[in-house]
């Protein structure tokens, strides 16, 4: 992996605080979890689990000089002298209410100690982590990830820490772990190595691939079109080939469309989500009306935009169209699953 891309993985995910515990528990994150839970139900009884991970390094103490933590230093001050094991001594939940607001972030030892929580922390664009599919705990996924990929396969003492974190990612049917391998302490891991490990059926997939091939430049473009009471609807078909943190669709009304003219604009999405806007013509014009959708699927978007109401024959509605998509940043899309930027600004007003 490029060296800066490994940076910013560590910089961002140092919010997963963690090193070694005992090794006999074979279901560290799941175990620890049962108290997370607790602290979510009583955050918010409607409460969704988001993701799951933990940071294990073999100086912990150099990651609370280096790095700006969000988390009390205490959590992270625990040296692990078997870093890639996946038994750590805390673990990060992140839970969200569905309805919108603040996320939790509640930090938990092993032996169900709460040793941080924040109830009013920024809310993430992600997916709840389906746990009727989550059947892998991170030590095993960890040996999967060695059995399957290489560059897993050095020996432990060459590791100086490792991050992992199980989440719902786009791109893949059912949770998935991603790990991160680090010969090196920040910022100089060039080595760093990533994998994504299945976690209900166990498939390994080399990370840097599946990246390369997905978290693509943020995409645009942009049609100019009509309508009257003979046409009174169009269809534009846009197509996303990455993976997104907000596609963005935006209308603005061409010089001699009547004041008070109205259009409705609908976004289909390839999973069925639909996304409405409503314009109206003014005679001094008027900035982009624009919707946004969250994480959209990749694949073909339907976007109507129709006359409302037609009018009479012979006065038209002209206007432009234009879409662009906001990309995920490569570190937060490791920290948690599929963060993307906490703001489009339009795509800088397309």
């Amino acid at each position: 992996m490029p060296s800066n891309r490994a940076a910013g993985l560590l910089a961002v995910a140092l919010v997963f605080a963690g090193c070694t515990a005992t090794q006999g528990n074979p279901y560290p994150s799941k175990t620890a979890m049962e108290t997370a839970e607790r602290e979510a139900m009583a955050w918010n009884p409607e409460a969704v689990l988001i993701s799951a991970g933990a940071i294990e390094a073999r100086d912990a103490e150099l990651l609370v000089a280096k790095e700006d933590l969000e988390l009390e230093a205490e959590t992270l001050r625990r040296d692990d002298a078997r870093p890639g094991d996946g038994h750590a001594r805390a673990w990060i939940y992140v839970y969200q209410d569905p309805a919108g607001g603040p996320a939790l972030r509640v930090v938990v030892s092993p032996d169900g100690e709460v040793l941080w929580k924040d109830g009013q922390a920024r809310r993430l664009l992600a997916h709840p982590l389906d746990q009727g599919q989550w059947r892998l705990d991170a030590p095993e996924a960890w040996q999967m990830a060695r059995d399957g990929l290489p560059p897993f396969q050095r020996p432990a003492e060459d590791l100086w820490g490792a991050m992992q974190w199980v989440g719902m990612l786009k791109g893949f049917d059912h949770p998935v772990w991603v790990l991160i391998w680090m010969p090196a302490p920040p910022p100089g891991e060039p080595d760093a190595q990533v994998a994504v490990v299945d976690a209900l059926d166990g498939t390994v997939y080399d990370a840097t691939a599946f990246f390369a091939t997905f978290l693509l430049p943020p995409e645009s473009g942009g049609i100019e079109a009509s309508l009257d009471a003979l046409r009174p609807s169009n269809t534009h078909d846009v197509t996303i080939k990455g993976l997104n943190s907000f596609m963005v669709v935006a209308l603005a009304f061409q010089p001699g469309t009547p004041p008070g003219q109205r259009v409705s604009l609908q976004v289909t999405g390839p999973d069925g989500r639909v996304a409405t806007l409503e314009a109206q013509a003014t005679a001094a014009g008027s900035s982009p009306a624009h919707v946004a959708i969250e994480l959209p699927d990749r694949g073909l978007h339907h976007v109507m935009v129709t006359l409302d109401p037609p009018g009479p024959s012979g006065i038209a509605a002209s206007y432009d169209l234009s879409w662009c998509t906001e990309g995920f940043d490569f570190g937060f899309t490791f920290s948690f699953p599929v963060i993307g930027p906490d703001r489009h600004e339009a795509c800088d007003f397309i």
